[in-house]
């Protein structure tokens, strides 16, 4: 099952919420309809003085949420749906003011499972914590959490947001240069120029093609960006 209680795709689809959104094929997600799996990541500074930074809170009825970064580096989840109430903090040590640490709250109903991660992105310093029995939050929720004109809150120290309907990954994330290649449908494209829509042929899908025909072959995925606000 997907993290809306359908039958599971393949692909793991990740959505744009902010000013780009729907300029490229994407999913009609129900919003009023329970994520029951997925993930919010927020990267920003560790603040200065002695107030932690709000890298992303909002509310609304019977329901808040806020991540934040204290001056130790900490992070911490406040999250409230209904009556239940969910509060975590994630020590991680050897971070100083001004260093830049990337949050994680993922979760997945379905298996009562949650997980708030601290990190750098550039090293090996990570952090986590259980988060028990997480309940399920609405697209509409998120959207008003992270985009609301009135509902939403942003610290200065916030570097970016991003919504996942996938548990995604903690460590260090791979990167490709301008001029690297990729396989699209009509031949290889440097990174540079793949914009979002495009399709990528990808060797997992191509690996996984193999071991299940016993041939040659390739299958196509959309390459779905899901930079939400930065």
């Amino acid at each position: 099952m997907d993290c809306f209680g359908r039958p599971a795709q393949r692909a793991v689809l990740k959505i744009g919420l902010g000013a780009q959104a729907g300029r490229a094929a994407t999913a009609a997600l129900p919003e009023a309809a329970p994520m029951l799996r997925g993930s919010i990541v927020a990267e920003g500074q560790v603040p200065t003085g002695d107030r932690p930074a709000h890298l992303l809170a909002g509310k609304g009825p019977r329901f808040q949420l806020s991540l934040q970064v204290l001056p130790s580096g900490a992070g911490v989840l406040v999250l409230a749906i209904g009556g239940v109430l969910r509060h975590v903090i994630v020590p991680l040590e050897g971070v100083r003011p001004g260093d830049t640490v990337r949050l994680t709250y993922s979760w997945d109903c379905a298996l009562g499972w949650g997980r708030l991660a601290a990190e750098t992105p550039m090293s090996d310093l990570q952090a986590m914590a259980r988060v028990p029995q997480p309940q399920p939050v609405t697209l509409e929720q998120l959207h008003q959490c992270i985009c609301g004109p009135t509902s939403a809150e942003r610290d200065s120290h916030l570097n970016f947001v991003a919504l996942s309907c996938g548990i995604e990954p903690l460590g260090p994330m791979p990167c490709l240069t301008a001029h690297v290649p990729l396989e699209t449908a009509f031949g290889p494209r440097p990174a540079s120029a793949i914009r979002r829509g495009d399709l990528l042929r990808c060797l997992s899908a191509i690996n996984e093609f193999r071991n299940n025909h016993c041939g040659r072959g390739g299958s196509t995925h959309h390459l779905h960006h899901y930079n939400l606000w930065g």
